[in-house]
């Protein structure tokens, strides 16, 4: 009975958390090797998120071992059907994506919200 109840709970707090919105990831301004289990500390506890913003705002500097960790985050929530979107304008985050040459699998451009349809005026 304990049982069935701590997993309702955990379902429910599933449900409240994908009506919040995606879970945003906001980059340190350094990811570098050094740090990387840090990095990954706080990627993981959102890989089954259904929606997840990868904030890259404050992003200034980024090694290739840190840019491998977030594109195995990111095929691995590929592969479960649950995409990854990028916010905010970083160009150390821009170079990197292109000189891997990781475009097709991380998210290159920031996230803008759609615009609304503007009907031409008569």
């Amino acid at each position: 009975m304990q049982k069935l109840t701590a997993e309702r709970r955990g379902a429910n707090r599933k449900r409240r958390a994908s009506d919040r919105g995606p879970a945003v990831i906001a980059l340190p301004a350094q990811c570098l090797l050094p740090a990387i289990r840090g990095l990954h500390e706080l990627l993981s506890p959102h890989l089954e998120a259904a929606a997840v913003m990868l904030d890259v705002s404050a992003l200034q500097r980024i090694d290739t071992g840190s840019m491998q960790l977030i594109a195995a985050f990111a095929l691995d929530r590929a592969r479960a059907g649950r995409a990854l979107e990028r916010h905010g304008d970083s160009p150390a985050w821009d170079e990197a994506v292109r000189l891997l040459g990781m475009n097709s699998i991380l998210p290159a451009q920031p996230h803008s919200p759609p615009q609304p349809h503007q009907r031409p005026m008569p």
